[in-house]
């Protein structure tokens, strides 16, 4: 009994305490080279907890990489430091895939991480679609599953594939902005402004009925102010931010920046409002 005792005892509680603490470690780390021991650590330590600690570490690399893309891009030492990073996160989320062939998130996971990947080695832009079809297999009515296969087609090439895919994620859900967002940035970086154009319009208009039936919610408006500055509206891209502050001023530093920008472009200073 005792030897069972201490056996749970060691798999249930020291074991999980020991990757909590290489987590919070990996947390704190200066460097990338620390990040990536402490991580390792955290994953091998103790089976207890595996993918949750997998899918945390996915979504802080994967914040961090995506916050300082412009000074990795600039940095050959940090770009490789990113890819082994990559490298770990894939590779976990993999075993997760593998052991569990039909966990959707762990699948959607992955072929995010790998659309990330893709920027820095487009040779990895394969798996990404390969993972996002598998995806869509799994949850073909979630709107998320074409996020992932549009941006992967994309980065492609598949331009028409690729405006497709963040079409039918609208048709699913029209009133799901993010869908819109990405939709526009696809037709506009692909080159066909009519259509990044037309899709801008039917999303503002759509917000902004959203914010006359919501006007509690702050993403109606940052996503009004996005459409509307896709459209080149200067004009309305401040009456929209100056109606999200009016309606709730704690919302001011969320629409600093086009505030300032439609003062800058019309002469005017915040003094003289």
């Amino acid at each position: 009994a005792a030897v069972i005792f201490l056996l749970v005892f060691s798999y249930c509680v020291i074991q999980p305490a020991r990757a909590d603490n290489f987590t919070l470690k990996a947390i704190r780390a200066d460097n990338l080279a620390d990040r990536l021991s402490y991580a390792r650590k955290a994953v091998e330590v103790s089976p207890a907890g595996r993918y949750q600690i997998r899918d945390f570490f996915t979504e802080q690399f994967s914040m961090d990489i995506q916050r300082n893309i412009k000074d990795i891009m600039d940095n050959e030492a940090a770009k490789q430091g990113v890819k082994n990073i990559l490298d770990f996160l894939t590779e976990q989320l993999e075993k997760s895939v593998e052991q569990s062939s039909h966990d959707y998130s762990a699948t959607l996971r992955l072929a995010q991480t790998y659309n990330i990947y893709a920027y820095f080695d487009i040779s990895k832009i394969a798996l990404s679609e390969e993972y996002s079809q598998t995806a869509v297999a799994l949850s073909p009515a979630n709107p998320q599953s074409y996020w992932v296969l549009a941006q992967a087609q994309f980065y492609s090439g598949k331009y028409d594939q690729a405006l497709a895919s963040a079409q039918k994620a609208i048709d699913l859900e029209p009133k799901w902005f993010p869908s819109w967002a990405i939709a526009v940035q696809i037709a506009q970086r692909s080159g066909n402004q009519e259509r990044a154009g037309q899709l801008a319009r039917q999303a503002l208009d759509l917000s902004l009925a959203a914010i006359d039936t919501n006007p509690d919610s702050l993403n109606h408006y940052q996503y009004a102010a996005q459409f509307a500055s896709d459209l080149g509206l200067k004009d309305q891209v401040e009456d929209i931010a100056r109606k999200a502050v009016l309606h709730n001023p704690e919302w001011q530093s969320e629409f600093a920046g086009y505030l300032l920008s439609t003062q800058a472009s019309t002469g005017t200073s915040p003094a003289g409002d």
